[in-house]
């Protein structure tokens, strides 16, 4: 599922929640339509990820060396501009 809110900038862009299954994007937080590609693409590789190892890399690492968290911004900024491309043909 995934979801649109208004709400005041605070850092997030977006969010997945793994116990109702549901990416959450931040609309104010962006600033183009490639933000928001990035975001999506960053909350489904959280999607794709398992639950249990985030959890265990999130206890263990903070948010910028999380290497779940490193593989969703990797696989978003190597694939943005390409969806854009093909989202705007």
């Amino acid at each position: 599922m995934l979801e649109w809110h208004n709400k005041s900038y605070d850092g997030d862009c977006g969010d997945y929640d793994f116990e109702e299954n549901k990416i959450t994007i931040y609309k104010s937080a962006h600033r183009s339509a490639l933000d928001i590609i990035h975001t999506i693409i960053h909350e489904w590789q959280h999607y794709l990820q398992s639950t249990k190892k985030y959890y265990e890399y999130a206890d263990k690492y903070s948010y910028q060396n999380n290497p779940f968290e490193k593989q969703a911004n990797y696989i978003a900024e190597k694939n943005k501009f390409k969806c854009k491309k093909d989202l705007f043909k």
